[in-house]
């Protein structure tokens, strides 16, 4: 007779920068049979630890409001308690007296290269304890609510039928957005699967994010970014009204581009594309970037995607995306995307020489060793067209990355307002393109922005 299942484990996370807690929940859901609770202060940690008798380990910040992570390990040993308390911090057990006891430590990560040495400490732990809740199953679980705040998905996903029965249900690359979160959550479906050899992968690109969202937070939003961040208020308030965005978005990308700016500004090879944006010859293409920024995370939130990753990604390749351009390229810019279009009477190896620039500007990124993911993709794919017309390599729709996609539309919406101006209309523009806005994930976005039309008409 088989011995019964014991039950799950519980492993709670203590940590207040939400992005960051559900980015960890993910990766330890998908490596261990175990639940996951969340906390954002260390106050909801110790009555988490209070009412869920199954919690086996806590993976706990040192700095969080309401209560710190030295104060949950005190409750763990006033209330003797003897729970494994691991502690991921860039602060070391060491500088708190909290920690002078140190007979439930049962390790230290600095963050952020957290991911790999975590995993490895709880799998020691659970060796001894809870072997059968390692994770060994061909399928790996993956939380749909943490899988929208990466976008795109670059591993197929798989929908799990029966326990031994799976079917590809999200395939790589392609874009993961509300609707398809909505789908499922109606269905009270909560998680997809991904292949136990797509793990190692899929975590390391979890940790690139995650390392990124900690880097941007220690920049902070102190560089003074005036003639960078310029859109038309016009442009604004017309895309605000007309498709009820919210009136803090502004502050939101703006903020955003000031974490981009600043990276930019501490990286030697990107610095003089910035010094080049600042100058008054640039200043029409700094504005016409900060549009784009502007409209695409605009996009990105009605698509679900809503976090400031997304953001951050987004609003750094509209400011890198034509680094690469020569000054006279600069000033011709927007005839110069025209006649690669629609090339009658151009000089031909002038727009040869012009389309190429996405593939010279990512030749540029390269230089940069801490590139965050999607970037590359945003800037070499943001010339591409939903009708396979556009440049510098003609893709079909299938093929787009989800945010060069996101960037793509904005860079139109953004067009279409400067040709137009303040009497743009945006209902006639989305109308005359649905027949373009048919496939992957431009039908998306061309529906979630109608949608948007059409409730704010």
């Amino acid at each position: 007779m088989s011995e019964p299942k014991r039950p799950q484990p519980t492993i709670l996370i203590a940590e207040d920068e939400g992005e960051l807690r559900e980015m960890i929940a993910m990766a330890l859901e998908s490596s261990f049979d175990a639940n996951v609770v969340q906390a954002a202060t260390g106050k909801q940690a110790i009555q988490a630890i209070q009412t869920n008798p199954g919690i086996q380990a806590i993976v706990c910040d040192y700095n969080m409001p309401d209560g710190n992570g030295g104060a949950v390990y005190q409750h763990l040993l006033e209330a003797n308690l003897n729970i494994p308390y691991i502690m991921v911090s860039s602060e070391t057990p060491e500088r708190h007296k909290e920690f002078s006891d140190r007979k439930l430590l049962a390790g230290y990560v600095e963050k952020p290269a957290i991911m790999k040495p975590l995993i490895e400490l709880l799998r020691g732990l659970f060796s001894k304890t809870s072997p059968s809740h390692i994770n060994e199953s061909p399928f790996c679980p993956v939380r749909i609510s943490a899988l929208l705040k990466l976008g795109v998905c670059h591993r197929d996903f798989y929908l799990k039928l029966a326990d031994d029965h799976y079917v590809k249900a999200v395939h790589v690359n392609e874009g993961f957005d509300s609707t398809d979160a909505e789908r499922y959550k109606q269905k009270n479906i909560t998680h997809l699967y991904l292949k136990a050899e797509d793990q190692p992968q899929f975590l390391s690109l979890v940790q690139d994010n995650l390392t990124l969202l900690l880097e941007t937070k220690k920049l902070g939003t102190s560089e003074v970014i005036e003639n960078v961040f310029t859109p038309s208020i016009l442009l604004i308030h017309k895309v605000t009204s007309t498709f009820g965005w919210s009136e803090d978005l502004r502050d939101i990308v703006r903020n955003t581009v000031a974490i981009a700016v600043k990276t930019m500004n501490e990286n030697r090879d990107l610095r003089s594309i910035l010094q080049k944006l600042r100058s008054q010859s640039h200043r029409d293409l700094a504005e016409f970037c900060s549009e784009v920024s502007f409209v695409a995370s605009g996009i990105a939130t009605a698509m679900g995607w809503s976090s400031e990753l997304t953001y951050y990604k987004l609003a750094l390749a509209s400011y890198l995306q034509d680094l690469s351009l020569t000054d006279e390229q600069t000033e011709h810019y927007h005839s110069l995307v025209q006649a690669a279009h629609e090339p009658k009477n151009a000089n031909l190896s002038e727009i040869r020489e012009f389309k190429l620039h996405p593939v010279k500007s990512v030749s540029v990124l390269e230089k940069w060793r801490n590139a965050p993911p999607d970037v590359d993709a945003i800037i070499l794919q943001h010339h591409e067209s939903p009708d396979q017309r556009g440049f510098p390599r003609g893709l079909p729709p299938q093929t787009i990355n989800p945010l060069a996609a996101v960037q793509i539309v904005a860079m139109e919406l953004v067009n279409f307002h400067r040709i137009n101006g303040p009497d743009a209309d945006m209902v006639a523009f989305l109308a005359d393109q649905k027949s373009r806005y048919q496939q992957a994930t431009f039908k998306n976005i061309y529906n979630v922005l109608f949608s948007s039309l059409q409730m704010h008409l």
